[in-house]
């Protein structure tokens, strides 16, 4: 992957190259383990895993992982599906990054924005049904997760 550059906030843990090397480890997943390896590591990059939430800084990941959708590796498309799985059912904003503000306009949910971003994967999630590859079931999960 190209160098990354991530400037929405993020959790204060993070070192400058905690997003980018744990997206690079999501996308060379070659095992199941080393698959919920990853996703472990970029749910606490993005956020509190274990508090079920998520920083601003999601919102420049998500396209890493639509990409990872769109590319024939299945452990990192599985990798990615379980991540957006738990983002969309479970998860919401890091206290105090509920809203996002851009100058001249209103406040805007960050939940509204990351679900309908993910929401917006469906048709790349379809596909990967129709491929019937090792993260099939997976796949069916986050759509069974979308019409919920």
């Amino acid at each position: 992957m190209d160098r990354m550059v991530f400037t929405l906030p993020q959790p204060a843990w993070n070192q400058a190259t905690t997003l980018a090397d744990t997206l690079s480890q999501l996308a060379s997943a070659t095992t199941e383990q080393e698959a919920w390896s990853a996703c472990g590591r970029l749910m606490y990059a993005v956020g509190n895993d274990h508090a079920g939430t998520y920083c601003p800084v999601i919102l420049e990941v998500l396209p890493h992982l639509e990409q990872l959708l769109r590319e024939d590796r299945p452990w990192p498309r599985f990798a990615a599906l379980q991540t957006l799985i738990d983002w969309y059912a479970s998860f919401s904003p890091e206290p105090g990054h509920e809203a996002l503000v851009a100058t001249g306009m209103s406040p805007t949910s960050l939940k509204q924005i990351v679900d309908a971003s993910i929401a917006a994967l469906r048709p790349d999630v379809q596909r990967i049904v129709e491929d019937g590859g090792i993260e099939k079931e997976a796949a069916i999960e986050f759509l069974d997760c979308l019409d919920a």
